[in-house]
């Protein structure tokens, strides 16, 4: 309520000072609608002053969580950057692996057919014994 007398009070004196208005039912009306007006005005000002706060406290809190998202997805990046190291080390084992055995399969083979190979010579040699024996 105060806030509404103090500037009827002053708009109320200031009509009366400039004599303008000979009615005082005139000059009363005159004296509310313009505080109504400076109310109006001020109410828009404050709402503007809280818009403008409020804006201002959005963008850094958005500051804020962008720095704390960049912060966090730098992290994730070494952890991923961790699991690509890992992995490409594994790899690279898998393929040591792989030509490990293909190696040793190789030289499996070889083993074999020379095997084989001896085989058929102790064969060959056990059945000239037994012809020159008979």
């Amino acid at each position: 309520m105060r806030a509404f007398i103090i500037p009827f009070s002053i708009w109320a004196a200031a009509l009366q000072v400039s004599s303008a208005f000979q009615s005082i039912p005139t000059l009363l009306s005159t004296a509310i609608m313009l505080t109504v007006i400076t109310k109006t005005a001020y109410h828009f000002g404050v709402w503007r002053q809280q818009a403008v706060h409020l804006k201002d406290r959005v963008e850094s809190g958005q500051a804020r969580q962008r720095e704390e998202l960049n912060r966090e997805l730098a992290l994730v990046r070494q952890q991923v950057a961790g699991f690509t190291r890992f992995i490409d080390a594994d790899t690279d084992h898998r393929i040591a692996m792989a030509k490990w055995q293909a190696n040793a399969f190789a030289m499996i083979v070889a083993v074999e057919k020379r095997v084989d190979g001896l085989d058929e010579i102790v064969d060959e040699l056990a059945y000239a014994r037994t012809r020159e024996a008979a």
